[in-house]
């Protein structure tokens, strides 16, 4: 007789709640471990992107307008990357309708010729530009330069997932000097609520802790 049908013997002998008894640390044991190597990772995933995708749609918001580049505007322009020329012409033009901050959420790192000095002038005159940069990580693309001289540039940095899906988004990060960078979301948000004169305030973290 192994030990197997000893330990089977002896649990037949219990009372019912005794037998629960043994098996419920067993299963938080059983559980904690798939858990510790991750082997319910993919599950929780599944479950967070089917309730994600149930929600309802939200209402978009009137005040927000995005700009897209795609295949046939590529098409249209003939060249890839889009030149300055044709980033500077989008530019002034969403200019013209006088919005409050201009998110250009395009890496501007090398020049694109023609029309580098238009895009240098768009940038030095229309205030209210914001650039991106890829600032953490092995592979970092540098900020606009003139942009990046008078602190218009957020990071457009991501967290993907090990399956390769991106779920969660950065509001700021912390680089190796323990400065605190903002992503475009959150830098265009504030300076959008600036104009209704709606500013963050920092406070003492220990001082307002629930009680």
């Amino acid at each position: 007789m192994n030990d197997r049908s000893i330990f089977i013997r002896f649990t037949q002998l219990l009372p019912q709640d005794k037998r629960l008894l043994l098996l419920a640390p067993g299963m938080t044991l059983a559980v904690l471990g798939l858990s510790w190597f991750g082997m319910l990772q993919i599950l929780e995933w599944s479950v967070f992107d089917w309730f994600t995708r149930m929600r309802s749609p939200e209402p978009p918001d009137p005040t927000i307008v995005i700009v897209t580049i795609d295949d046939p505007d590529i098409a249209h322009v003939g060249d890839w990357p889009i030149p300055d020329a044709v980033i500077a012409d989008l530019l002034w033009t969403i200019n013209a309708g006088h919005p409050r901050v201009i998110g250009l959420d395009l890496y501007r790192d090398l020049i694109v010729e023609p029309g580098a000095d238009e895009l240098d002038r768009a940038f030095r005159t229309i205030p209210n530009i914001i650039g991106i940069q890829k600032r953490f990580g092995q592979r970092q693309v540098a900020a606009p330069r003139i942009l990046d001289e008078h602190h218009q540039v957020a990071f457009a940095d991501i967290v993907e997932d090990a399956d390769g899906t991106v779920r969660r988004g950065l509001l700021s990060a912390t680089d190796e000097a323990g400065q605190v960078h903002l992503s475009l979301g959150v830098m265009a948000a504030l300076q959008y609520l600036e104009a209704d004169q709606i500013t963050l305030e920092a406070i003492d973290s220990a001082a307002h802790q629930l009680r």
